[in-house]
């Protein structure tokens, strides 16, 4: 179920680096009408939605890569458990924060899915509604790969072995390929 979770995760994220392009593809485009044609993109108001879409899944793909900077200096020193049981700790934290953004994502996903029936005009006029749908994707995945990293703290409190899924091993081999 963890190796699930954490390919569902890698996934989403090379997706993810795609929507960078798209971002940027966009505001060349208006920025080229804009300044050659002398014209407005109604598509540019777009942007900031798919922007924070990017930068929730993308952090959710950090999170699950553990890719955010830590300093630990002193948490090295601590054994196993130890270090477990402050992940736990620290884990409610990380819970209270992904619940606090995945309400106020939702806040704005639920009004966009009224206007969910397609529209030919779309093409046209878009609306942001595909968009802001996607907000709670985000927070959602980093619940599950936080719940998923809070199990395996538990399992390592509990047994005081280092990784007792056996992912160690495919940790140790990204970091060979860096």
């Amino acid at each position: 179920m963890f190796r699930i979770v954490d390919l569902i995760g890698d996934w989403i994220g090379k997706l993810t680096s795609f929507l960078m392009t798209f971002i940027v593809l966009v505001m060349v485009a208006s920025a080229f009408v804009r300044y050659y044609l002398h014209g407005t993109i109604n598509y540019l108001g777009i942007v900031p939605n798919m922007f924070f879409v990017y930068v929730c899944l993308g952090a959710a793909y950090a999170y699950n890569q553990r890719a955010f900077v830590t300093v630990d200096i002193f948490y090295r020193r601590f054994s196993v458990r130890i270090r477990a049981a402050l992940d736990l700790v620290t884990s409610l934290l990380f819970f209270t924060f992904m619940i606090v953004l995945l309400q106020v994502s939702q806040g704005f996903a639920l009004p966009a899915l009224a206007k969910f029936n397609f529209d030919p005009m779309i093409l046209i006029s878009p609306d942001r509604w595909p968009i802001t749908i996607l907000f709670p994707l985000g927070p959602i995945l980093m619940l599950v790969a936080g719940s998923v990293r809070f199990i395996r703290n538990l399992l390592i409190l509990i047994s005081g072995v280092e990784d007792p899924t056996g992912e160690q091993q495919e940790d140790s081999i990204r970091e060979e390929r860096v």
